[in-house]
């Protein structure tokens, strides 16, 4: 390590405060400035969507709540603490921030940007757990993130070390909103063939069970075109560092899967449950899970295999499926499908439990009605949206690719094990 960085502990270099206990009851679902809460932090990035609480009231003080771009976020409770963290972007704002969120500013002895490459990563994740209390649910304090110790270059060094870092970070970023892209433009595509009908507005429109729907379409279930696979209660005690991943309901994320979450099991054990593999653009539901307005684990939750994930057995309280139409696949018609609004009306509502937990059968999926027409135009809308998740998987392999480069280079540049070249000093 060079000579002039030295140790110390991460309140000595930062700001660290945590927000505000505000009133659930006085959130709205809309308005100007959102509230970062804990359910809002995920791993790298706030989450909003369905999770987005808003703050129209005036309180005494609010403006040390607000936050700035740039800021680093710590989710202070829950099963992820220490993997819950994100640095506020652009599109995060305005916002002001929540109690047991945890907030991360440089001073001026420190590089934002430095502090947020200290924080993103496994170091920081193995410190949180070795620390955090509680049983059910795992805590942090601040005191406990101020304590946190670090080597700190100077402060010309941990620009150049933030600029390498943050430049992978970008192209990381880059991919994933061109993903999101794709995402709503083949959601709007969807919606206008199959929801509004607007390639069909010059057909004779019928009454059905669905509404009214063109002559052209008829009103089928899913469970006509699909192939299913339940998922297997895979044993704890076969979990080890190394071998084929499993998932699990609880390592999906909004649209997709984080690999990094699974377990693994021996390859040996794992050859003989082949038949839970998952393929690319298989599509999971999870049959048990939490209420609305939980919508991170909800019953019903649809996620989308990507390539990245090729391979990976499925664990119990979840199903994958295929949509076979005239012995073509069309994943992608499926996914969308069952992304749509509706089909989670309608699996909540159909769905058993306790207060804390929700099921689904299978019947009860498979019984979703849909508007379907079986012609040359169905072909054509499924290309479209077979062409926008083939794209989307190129850019998640390429997320993966950086990925593993920045992790690769992060250890090895906050500890000084890998010089920065001069030229970036």
């Amino acid at each position: 390590m060079e000579s002039k960085w030295k140790k110390c502990l991460l309140s000595d270099v930062s700001k660290i405060d945590t927000g505000f206990a505000f009133k659930g009851k006085d959130y709205t679902e809309d308005g100007s400035l959102r509230v970062i809460r804990g359910k809002n932090i995920t791993e790298g990035f706030v989450r909003w969507g369905n999770d987005a609480k808003y703050w129209d009231l005036e309180i005494k003080g609010l403006e040390k709540y607000k936050n700035n771009i740039g800021d680093i976020v710590i989710g202070m409770d829950g099963s992820k603490i220490g993997k819950n963290r994100a640095q506020i972007s652009s599109n995060d704002m305005p916002s002001i921030l929540a109690q047991r969120v945890g907030r991360v500013r440089a001073n001026d002895i420190s590089d934002q940007g430095f502090l947020w490459q200290i924080i993103n990563n496994e170091k920081f994740e193995l410190y949180i757990q070795l620390i955090q209390t509680g049983t059910s649910i795992p805590h942090i304090s601040l005191t406990q993130i101020s304590n946190y110790e670090i080597n700190l270059p100077p402060l010309p060094e941990q620009k150049a070390i933030a600029q390498i870092l943050s430049s992978l970070d970008n192209k990381i970023e880059l991919n994933r909103q061109m993903n999101q892209t794709l995402e709503q433009m083949a959601q709007a595509m969807f919606k206008s063939w199959f929801v509004d009908f607007d390639p069909f507005q010059e057909e004779e429109f019928i009454n059905s069970e669905n509404g009214n729907i063109p002559s052209s379409f008829e009103v089928k279930t899913i469970g006509d075109y699909i192939r299913h696979q339940k998922g297997f209660a895979f044993k704890s005690k076969w979990y080890q560092e190394t071998g084929q991943f499993v998932v699990r309901v609880s390592d999906t994320t909004e649209n997709s899967i984080n690999k990094n979450s699974c377990n693994k099991i021996a390859d040996e054990i794992a050859n003989d449950y082949r038949k839970y593999a998952l393929n690319t653009n298989d599509i999971i539901i999870a049959t048990v899970g939490s209420w609305p307005p939980n919508y991170s684990s909800v019953v019903g939750k649809v996620v989308r295999v990507p390539e990245t994930v090729k391979g990976g057995l499925l664990n119990q309280n979840a199903v994958k499926l295929e949509m076979i139409i005239n012995d073509n696949k069309h994943q992608a018609l499926l996914y969308f499908i069952l992304k749509d609004k509706r089909f989670l009306d309608y699996i909540v509502s159909r769905a058993q439990g306790s207060a804390n937990q929700a099921s689904i059968k299978l019947t009860d999926i498979f019984s979703y009605q849909i508007p379907m027409i079986e012609n040359d135009k169905l072909f054509e809308i499924s290309q479209y949206l077979e062409v926008c998740i083939a794209k989307q998987n190129k850019a998640l392999k390429e997320i993966e690719t950086l990925t593993q480069l920045r992790d690769t280079l992060l250890p090895k540049l906050i500890s000084g094990e890998l010089p920065v070249p001069e030229v970036l000093i």
